[in-house]
């Protein structure tokens, strides 16, 4: 068998490569779950939300940020993503770095040793990618909460403008109301002001008649 044949061979030798990108160990699965968890939440973000759950949702980040173990728990963990993709990112380098004299065909290398090396290679590009794709997401998703907080803002003091201005129109409508009783009782009180004065003329005339007589 020439080298080109055992150079086909070491590469597509499947079953340990397969075996070893698939197999995740605890730390990769709960990074796989967060992942998971983070896609779930920022759908559930960008979904048009009535302004009540909106308003309880960014009442509730607005809370959970004031928690100091909430502050201790995401800086730990995002410190320990980031040093997980940088390790990635470190592991990949040293496989770039090596490539050239790691898969080179010849009688020194043997199959197993080279189907590990790709497997550890595609391995540490899974991890790459998982860690960075949990992280983007984790920046995304305060974004998205900081972006939700202005707009409930600013749609709540829209709200309390368009009460305000309904209030003013209300109590407008009842100040022309009152004056136009008050009109019409003045009116009234006119009227029987006028029709007393008519009275007292006329005892005052007969009055003066009578004395006449």
């Amino acid at each position: 068998m020439n080298g080109s044949s055992r150079l086909f061979i070491r590469y597509f030798h499947l079953p340990a490569i397969t075996s070893k990108i698939f197999k995740m160990t605890l730390q990769m699965t709960m990074v796989f779950g967060a992942l998971l968890a983070q896609m779930a939440v920022i759908s559930f973000l960008l979904v048009p939300l009535p302004f009540m759950i909106r308003s309880k949702i960014v009442n509730g980040w607005a809370a959970l940020r004031q928690n100091a173990n909430y502050k201790v728990g995401l800086i730990f963990v995002s410190g320990i993503m980031v040093l997980q993709f940088i390790d990635c990112v470190q592991k990949l380098q040293r496989f770039h770095r090596s490539q050239n004299l790691e898969f080179a065909p010849g009688p020194h290398m043997g199959v197993g040793l080279l189907s590990d090396q790709l497997a550890s290679k595609f391995y540490a590009q899974r991890n790459l990618y998982l860690s960075g794709a949990v992280i983007y997401l984790g920046l995304s998703i305060h974004t998205v909460l900081a972006i939700m907080g202005k707009l409930v803002a600013k749609e709540a003091l829209y709200r309390d403008s368009q009460s305000e201005g309904e209030t003013s129109t209300e109590e407008i409508a009842k100040l022309k109301e009152t004056i136009r009783k008050r009109e019409v009782e003045i009116t009234a009180m006119k009227k029987q002001i006028e029709g007393v004065q008519k009275a007292y003329d006329a005892l005052t005339d007969s009055a003066e008649r009578s004395k006449d007589d």
